[in-house]
């Protein structure tokens, strides 16, 4: 109930024309490398695909550096290069993401709380969009790129399921909420996302994500909305100090 009235508040507000929905399968590499006793190097790999065509949608690369200031409270930044697919021809639209966040952790008995609060400055490609009679007659890379600022504030909660007091074996139950936003009046709202998944520890450093993400984005300078079911399996790795 919670996601149809967020979707239909977001629709609204988006004021798209034209809807795209589909089913995808996200897969992804996390790993962190602890560069000293407060400080962590993270490297992100993140590729996206729809399931029906087996065709691509995204592919993600992120290096960051995070700082733990406190127990409960961690900053960084880092920076993104992604590549988004056209769905209608064979255009690649470029985008180079610098960003910087600040984290706020707080945990209860099994429970664990994250806020995490991130801005990104995105060059986005500019492409030419030319439509004739209600199909895509031309679309071109510009060689040029267009600025703004996105904001993206994430909830998110993890639950102990299983957890047999030994560094392998442990299940957790995760979810989280995310909302992003332009800098820009004409272009605000860009994308929520709601995710559920399990977490399962295969050893202390090595864990597997696997989970449901909606997702609702509306396309940069254009009229459409993208309404997408995605399934994610994630690996994540840390290599400790000192390993």
């Amino acid at each position: 109930m919670l996601v149809y009235f967020s979707f239909c508040a977001f629709t609204s507000a988006a004021q798209v024309s034209t809807f795209e929905e589909g089913w995808l399968y996200w897969t992804r590499y996390f790993l962190e490398v602890e560069t000293g006793e407060k400080t962590m190097f993270g490297l992100e790999l993140d590729n996206r695909r729809f399931a029906e065509a087996d065709r691509q949608y995204q592919s993600i690369g992120r290096a960051s550096l995070m700082r733990q200031s406190h127990d409960w409270v961690s900053f960084g930044g880092g920076l993104s290069y992604s590549m988004l697919y056209s769905l209608f021809t064979s255009v690649i639209q470029p985008e180079i993401r610098p960003h910087q966040e600040v984290n706020f952790s707080y945990g209860e008995d099994r429970f664990n709380f994250n806020h995490r609060l991130r801005i990104e400055q995105r060059f986005v490609g500019d492409t030419l969009r030319q439509i004739k009679n209600g199909e895509v007659a031309i679309e071109e890379n510009l060689g040029t790129y267009d600025f703004t600022i996105r904001s993206r504030y994430m909830l998110s909660m993890d639950f102990v399921l299983v957890d047999k007091k030994e560094e392998k074996g442990h299940f957790n139950f995760e979810t989280n909420a995310e909302i992003m936003v332009n800098d820009s009046i004409e272009e605000w709202l860009d994308t929520l996302r709601y995710y559920f998944g399990l977490k399962y520890f295969l050893s202390r450093d090595l864990q597997i994500h696997l989970g449901y993400l909606k997702s609702i984005e509306k396309e940069y300078q254009f009229d459409t909305l993208f309404d997408y079911e995605n399934i994610r399996f994630t690996l994540r790795h840390r290599i400790r100090k000192g390993d």
